[in-house]
C-alpha cells in the first residue's frame, strides 16, 4: 500500500512530526542560501570557438552559393 511522501514514517529519526517540519525548513533555508551567493564561476566561462576570417573571406564562390 502506498502513502504520500510527506506523511510521517516510523523509525525516520525525528521525534514526531514538527520535529521533522522544523528540519526541512532548515533544509531549505540552507539551499537558497547557497543559491542566492551563485553567480558565473570560472568553469561557466565560454571559450567562443574563433573562427579565422582570413580563411573564409572570398570562398563562397566554392559551393552551393556559386550559381542562382
Amino acid at each position: 500500500m502506498s502513502r504520500p511522501r510527506s506523511e510521517f514514517v516510523p523509525g525516520e529519526g525525528f521525534k514526531d512530526k514538527p520535529q521533522k517540519e522544523q528540519a526541512i525548513k532548515l533544509f531549505k533555508k540552507s539551499d537558497n542560501k547557497r543559491n542566492k551567493d551563485a553567480r558565473r564561476g570560472e568553469s561557466d566561462r565560454v571559450i567562443p570557438t574563433l573562427k579565422p576570417k582570413h580563411l573564409f573571406s572570398g570562398k563562397r564562390s566554392s559551393g552551393k552559393t556559386d550559381r542562382r
